[in-house]
């Protein structure tokens, strides 16, 4: 199944929107919504983020002579 474009598929299929992702509330029958993957995923692709390795960080955070990225990616 794939799921629409405002939508989340999770890990053990199915689909629920976007807006119900990383909320603290379980909403895939796996809670896969709710999983450290799924939140960092959702908050990184927002406008404003650059992703990490494993986390993200601030655009602000980019380049601004300190290591904020536990891989060092964002300098």
């Amino acid at each position: 199944e794939s799921c629409n474009e405002n939508e989340f598929q999770c890990f053990g299929g199915g689909c629920v929107k976007d807006d119900y992702v990383c909320d603290q509330k379980p909403d895939c029958s796996d809670g896969s919504d709710e999983s450290a993957d799924a939140c960092i995923d959702m908050i990184c692709n927002k406008e404003g983020y650059f992703k990490c390795d494993g986390s993200c960080v601030p655009n602000d955070w980019f380049c601004d002579g300190e290591l904020d990225c536990d891989d060092g990616a964002d300098e």
